[in-house]
């Protein structure tokens, strides 16, 4: 009697599991999970398919071929309002052969790195504010249209190599202790007026 016992519990142990458990805790350094079902405790690995991570109240789908091999393949039902978390594991690729899109009322990146590599971008907003530390901006043609710009810098230096062509309709530059012009050439054309104006005026 005490072997049959012993054959019909080792059967019902190997039987594969298809049930509904309810999440306890979890431990994603060791990547299991601490599931309650039929009136016990088991330790389940997340299946690789199931992208959202099981927090602790959640209703999962619980399988396996047997009661020692238990995956999570679903989270059916979440508990409480957390935000949704999708593990994809160490390395991940998210590929579409047409157009991906993302939309949310705020999107929140995170990253110690990161490279975009785009053939051409285009970007529309209202808004747009930011805080760096420095930045480098290298490419052949440089173009930008605004109706007001105000720039502030604590130090500022330029260096053409070409032509500099300011075209404006007025023009206003003021030093507070001394303004120098220098070239092997100093043109200044007026139509109307040319004036100097000076505590002393040295000319040559």
């Amino acid at each position: 009697m005490g072997d049959h016992a012993n054959e019909l519990i080792k059967q019902i142990v190997s039987m594969p599991v298809n049930v509904i458990g309810c999440v306890l805790d979890g431990d994603e350094d060791a990547g299991k999970v601490r599931v309650a079902f039929d009136g016990g405790e088991h330790l389940v690995k997340r299946a690789a398919s199931c992208l959202l991570a099981p927090e602790s109240g959640d209703s999962v789908m619980v399988c396996g071929p047997n009661a020692a091999a238990l995956y999570i393949i679903a989270v059916l039902e979440r508990s409480t309002n957390k935000p949704s978390r999708l593990l994809l594991g160490q390395d991940a690729q998210i590929a579409a052969q047409g157009k991906l899109s993302i939309a949310s009322d705020e999107l929140l990146i995170r990253a110690r790195h990161a490279t975009t590599l785009i053939d051409q971008l285009s970007s529309f907003g209202r808004e747009l504010s930011a805080s760096i530390g420095k930045i480098k901006l290298v490419g052949n043609l440089f173009e930008s249209f605004f109706e007001r710009v105000s720039q502030f810098a604590g130090h500022s230096a330029r260096t053409v190599e070409g032509v500099d062509q300011v075209r404006s309709a007025c023009i206003d530059y003021r030093a507070e202790q001394s303004l120098s012009l220098q070239g092997s050439e100093i043109i200044a054309t007026a139509k109307t007026l040319v004036k100097v104006d000076g505590g002393q005026i040295h000319i040559g």
